[in-house]
């Protein structure tokens, strides 16, 4: 563990090349104690603002908004390897599992719900606040199931720089993600630095990769070529596993990490002006207009589900994918 970089960081570490960072401080705390009170709201009210970028006339000024608002302020979200994704697990010292947010949101799919990980500081918090604390071994066994399923390992931030959460997300779900494809916005930061590369002479293009990318990256030409369309890539690594002769592997790419840093006082006041005067007010009135849905933060396991949020330890066959990271 490094040593605090400065007032704001209370714990640093890096994981494969990714810089996970992790603060107790007060404007970060209060945040996230809002968040968890209207986290359903809150990605409504993104889904909403997603809508209106793709409006004439008022489209581009909200696109704008948006893109700087994920840029500086809220989700910095990282796709990862699962592989990578279980050492940061393993790296955790606090874990609290809620409900996927915007799978309650958007019910697009069966996929399972309690995918959702607060980690260190923030998973105290959620704690705190009544969500159930799992331990490391539960964590990594819903990350396996999670993968095999076809979802995308992404470590995320109500405040950045600070990597606070860890979700696997589905495409037709993902707040982050649909705003991206669907509405539009200009991320910079949501692909992940990994690329897949496969020993080209040892494939027989069975195509079973190609089937696994859920944003349709991968490709063969009549030639056999393999094509990866690299501003789609997410480097989720779903590709490199679903490979059955195994010769693909997950590279880190210097020049598609994103750098982040420790914010000055100066953007940590912007910071907390931009909340006070502009995001919270505004979702504040979005919900008084439309009325709150945080009863779905409640929501049962499902079908795919292998924990609850309850203290009930595995459900739906979730031992086999524990014994598996015991051995």
């Amino acid at each position: 563990m490094d040593k605090p970089a400065n007032r704001y960081t209370s714990r640093k570490i890096e994981v494969d090349g990714i810089t996970l960072y992790d603060s107790d401080a007060t404007f970060r705390k209060n945040f996230l104690k809002k968040h968890l009170k209207n986290s359903v709201d809150t990605v409504r009210f993104s889904y909403m603002m997603g809508k209106l970028a793709v409006k004439p006339v008022i489209g581009p000024m909200i696109r704008k908004s948006l893109e700087l608002h994920y840029r500086y302020i809220h989700t910095n979200s990282v796709v990862v390897p699962i592989e990578v994704a279980k050492d940061i697990i393993r790296n955790t010292t606090d874990i609290a599992v809620s409900p996927c947010v915007c799978r309650t949101v958007r019910h697009n799919c069966d996929n399972a719900i309690n995918t959702c990980f607060g980690l260190n500081f923030y998973g105290s918090l959620k704690k705190k606040a009544g969500e159930r604390g799992v331990s490391i071994e539960e964590c990594l066994a819903v990350a396996d199931k999670a993968h095999e399923d076809g979802l995308i390992a992404v470590i995320e931030s109500c405040v950045q720089p600070y990597q606070d959460n860890l979700c696997f997300c589905c495409p037709c779900c993902c707040m982050p993600l649909t705003l991206k494809t669907e509405y539009k916005v200009p991320f910079v930061n949501y692909n992940g630095p990994y690329l897949p590369v496969f020993e080209e002479k040892e494939c027989d293009h069975c195509q079973a990769c190609v089937k696994a990318c859920p944003v349709d990256a991968m490709s063969f030409d009549p030639e056999g070529i393999r094509h990866i369309d690299l501003d789609k890539c997410l480097g989720c690594g779903l590709c490199e596993s679903a490979c059955p002769k195994h010769i693909g592997k997950m590279e880190y790419t210097e020049s598609r990490a994103i750098k982040v840093s420790e914010p000055s006082r100066l953007r940590v006041l912007l910071s907390i002006l931009y909340v006070k005067a502009i995001f919270t007010p505004g979702v504040w009135f979005y919900k008084t207009f439309t009325g709150s849905k945080m009863y779905l933060m409640k929501s049962d396991p499902r079908e795919k589900d292998i924990i609850s949020t309850k203290q009930e330890g595995y459900i739906h066959g979730g031992e086999k994918y524990a014994e598996r990271n015991r051995a």
